[in-house]
């Protein structure tokens, strides 16, 4: 199968603008900028800000919502250790919540439960393509008077059954100012620039130019991962058999299909893990990823080595 078959359209055009324009920024390339509106417009939204990693985003939120010293934010056990890290980079608590059996995403009844007067936020995480119930998520947010932050790395144009789309239903706010807005005052030796103390998260053009293409086919994209997972729903419905169990898409729902998520039950059958990958690989499957292990087991935090 040709790798390259996602960038086969405008991203080495993009690329190549970018290269000829010597890596130039907004005033000269624009392709942050083109990136930040072409992906509020694809989510119906006023804005969007590009930053330079998920991770960076996360922090970037926290800090907006006014996270801080002695806040906690919620946010499931099961999902990537940057969720703690962002927590963490904000100087806050996280507190981890339970994710539901069958939808992997994290539990709104575990979420109240995990509820003190320290609470600043809810980090919610869009496991594997499939939207949180976030219809539940945000009564008990307006309750408690408490941040939806959203986490949709694995989660592009999912949608509840409302219709909202992922990343559309919590709270996110940011500023961003343009930068080199006129070469005369950013060329003005007397310009005092640097009015707050911050961090420099912006997106690199090359990134942003490859994005932007991206996000231009976003819905191709999509649709061909949606048809793969509903593919292998197919093939394990059919066989009838619980070896695995799939992530259940709830009534209304549409799965993205980041990855398809299900639960191994073969070691029900004496069949284990390393047996079944080994089979599925040399069928010709890609091979097969298991879940992280929950963010409080990881070293960095069950050892509290953070890095600094």
């Amino acid at each position: 199968m040709d790798k390259g078959w996602r960038f086969q359209t405008d991203e080495l055009k993009y690329v190549s603008e970018v290269l000829a324009n010597g890596f130039g920024a907004s005033e000269t390339g624009a392709f942050t900028e083109r990136l930040e509106n072409a992906f509020a417009e694809k989510h119906n939204q006023k804005y969007g800000i590009g930053c330079n990693s998920g991770t960076s985003t996360l922090h970037a939120a926290l800090e907006a919502f006014g996270v801080g010293e002695g806040d906690e934010v919620i946010i499931p056990a099961l999902t990537v250790a940057m969720c703690g890290y962002a927590v963490t980079h904000a100087n806050a608590i996280p507190v981890y919540a339970d994710v539901c059996k069958d939808t992997f995403n994290i539990d709104p009844e575990d979420i109240k439960r995990k509820i003190t007067p320290k609470t600043k936020a809810i980090m919610v995480v869009h496991i594997y393509g499939l939207m949180c119930d976030m219809e539940a998520i945000e009564e008990i947010a307006k309750e408690h008077s408490l941040y939806i932050l959203e986490d949709c790395a694995q989660c592009f144009l999912a949608h509840d059954h409302r219709g909202k789309i992922a990343g559309t239903a919590g709270d996110v706010g940011s500023w961003s100012g343009k930068v080199r807005i006129s070469r005369d005052k950013f060329q003005n030796p007397d310009w005092k620039r640097h009015n707050i103390l911050a961090y420099n998260y912006r997106l690199p053009e090359i990134c942003a130019a490859v994005a932007l293409a991206q996000v231009e086919k976003m819905d191709e994209l999509c649709l061909k991962r949606r048809l793969m997972g509903e593919a292998y729903l197919d093939v394990i419905n059919e066989s009838k058999s619980d070896i695995l169990i799939p992530q259940k898409t709830p009534e209304g729902y549409t799965n993205s299909y980041y990855t398809f998520g299900a639960i191994f039950n073969g070691e029900k059958y004496g069949i284990k893990w390393q047996e079944f990958r080994k089979k599925y690989m040399e069928f010709g499957g890609d091979g097969i990823y298991a879940a992280w292990q929950l963010v409080y087991n990881e070293p960095c935090f069950k050892n509290q080595k953070i890095g600094w």
